[in-house]
């Protein structure tokens, strides 16, 4: 919400992905409206952790709204549990959304866009626990870990056309998750 608010402050277009609060997402966009600086908000659904949806947000992202120039992987949940009693779904989940999503929206996000203009920035929100790792969130470690490498990864891949892949650790920030 507050990257959302403050994208819009600086008068850009903000997609608000949303997996299932629409009104949340259209309260940020109506904010984004209200504020001084001329940006722009729209609410998008989409479910991080499916690739088609994904895939999708982004096409009607560029239809909609025009090219991707800046994409910040900022989604994430948690299901914190002991390894030794973890699921397999609690695994998956965290995996799915908080590490593919942020695959399925770059890659979407360069080859829609991106690689065209050879020019974007793509932000990722990784977290300390990807660093250090934490009792109980053995699932969420691997996933903000494999966020930090995989940065790295496609920072060296897409540098070459002018694209900037960055990921930032905060350790923990109040919010609803």
């Amino acid at each position: 919400r507050h990257i959302a608010l403050e994208l819009g402050k600086a008068g850009c277009k903000v997609v608000v992905n949303y997996a299932s609060s629409d009104a949340a997402a259209k309260e940020v966009c109506d904010e984004i409206a209200a504020m001084e600086g001329g940006g722009q908000g729209f609410p998008m659904k989409a479910d991080m952790g499916d690739r088609d949806q994904v895939r999708t947000m982004i096409e009607n992202v560029v239809e909609e709204v025009g090219p991707v120039n800046v994409l910040v992987n900022n989604a994430g949940i948690t299901k914190d549990m002991l390894t030794m009693m973890m699921t397999k779904e609690d695994f998956t989940d965290v995996i799915d959304i908080n590490l593919n999503g942020v695959f399925w929206a770059s890659q979407a996000a360069f080859q829609g866009s991106m690689m065209g203009q050879k020019m974007g920035r793509i932000i990722n929100v990784a977290s300390i626990v990807g660093q250090i790792g934490n009792p109980g969130q053995a699932n969420y470690a691997a996933a903000k870990g494999g966020v930090i490498g995989m940065t790295r990864a496609m920072a060296k891949e897409f540098g070459a056309r002018n694209i900037c892949v960055n990921a930032v650790c905060p350790g923990f920030i109040e919010s609803d998750m």
